[in-house]
């Protein structure tokens, strides 16, 4: 049995060097440059980076920006209070949103847990079928002013 446990272990960390290699080898890393996805790349903390995000796939177009935002807050396993002007501090554990920018065919908003700070920006695009969250990217969290500039 133990020796099994130990099979199983040399397995699972050879697995796992060659998934964080990306299958290369040596000679291949000495002469190509390790090249990162930016849709799953981890948002410096100097400047967010937009994310695509997977509701374009998951989630059906909604008829309003207010009930894509619940959508796609829904898919990430959080509860929707609406607009944060509307919550009144009984939303404990819910998220809120704020539209920061309304460009006609798209809309920027800010969502975060309600009576909390905003910790996630939004891009809303309308299409023939109604409106869908399209990308994400987080809001920066060092304990500063939360920077209220859109990265999309």
């Amino acid at each position: 049995m133990k020796a099994r446990r130990s099979l199983l272990a040399a397995a699972l960390s050879a697995s796992l060097i060659v998934l964080a290699t990306g299958c290369a080898t040596e000679s291949d890393s000495a002469q190509q440059p390790v090249q990162t996805n930016p849709a799953t790349a981890s948002p410096s903390p100097e400047a967010p980076s937009p994310q695509a995000t997977q509701s374009a796939v998951d989630i059906d177009p909604a008829a309003s920006v207010d009930e894509a935002i619940s959508a796609w807050l829904a898919g990430e396993g959080i509860a929707y209070a609406g607009p944060c002007d509307s919550t009144d501090g009984s939303d404990i554990g819910q998220y809120c949103s704020a539209i920061a920018d309304d460009r006609d065919a798209s809309v920027v908003a800010k969502v975060g847990a309600a009576s909390s700070q905003y910790d996630t920006w939004l891009l809303i695009e309308r299409s023939a079928d109604g409106w869908l969250v399209t990308q994400k990217a987080d809001m920066q969290q060092s304990g500063e002013p939360t920077d209220e500039t859109p990265p999309f």
